[in-house]
């Protein structure tokens, strides 16, 4: 009785494979698979994206961030909407006394971040380095921005900012002059 079960069973499979081999070559048999094409996701516009640092591990929700402001943290910035995060950057602009714009001086290409803070943070001059602490937040607008952070912003100064991406600082160190 054994090996007519062993022989129902190789039978069994035999079939099952040539089943398979059969639904797989009957799959596209007219026409080569091209696979997926980047303009058939993106309508034809192909963006470019910097890869991760090597040494920098990728974003996880609900972590938060400390280090430098580059093109991932930027990409991976509505991680962190809402949350507080350490930044280091170059000071790209003064904006005013309560608002600095930081880049990445070896990334030309990402936009500055701005950070509006009520802090004393004195003599701020363009190419020193600086860590801020704060609240990650989108959609820059000036008075709500103003209210959240109790400084008074000059709507003409903050104009080319009005819905991007900014920091509500709580902390500032100039770490390079």
């Amino acid at each position: 009785m054994r090996t007519h079960e062993q022989h129902t069973t190789r039978r069994a499979a035999v079939g099952l494979l040539a089943a398979a081999g059969l639904a797989l070559t009957g799959c596209g048999a007219d026409e080569a698979d091209t696979g997926t094409e980047v303009e058939d996701i993106t309508e034809g516009e192909v963006i470019e994206s910097s890869p991760p640092a090597a040494d920098v591990p990728p974003a996880a929700p609900g972590t938060p961030y400390g280090g430098a402001y580059n093109r991932q943290f930027y990409d991976d910035r509505l991680v962190y909407e809402g949350q507080d995060v350490s930044l280091t950057g170059e000071v790209e602009e003064v904006v005013s006394p309560s608002a600095l714009t930081i880049g990445d001086p070896d990334d030309l290409t990402l936009d500055p971040l701005l950070v509006v803070h009520d802090l004393d943070v004195p003599d701020l001059e363009e190419g020193q380095t600086i860590e801020v602490v704060g609240v990650v937040q989108e959609g820059f607008e000036v008075t709500a921005a103003a209210e959240e952070v109790g400084v008074e912003l000059d709507d003409a100064l903050f104009e080319d900012h009005v819905g991007d991406p900014w920091l509500h600082a709580t902390e500032a160190t100039v770490t390079e002059e």
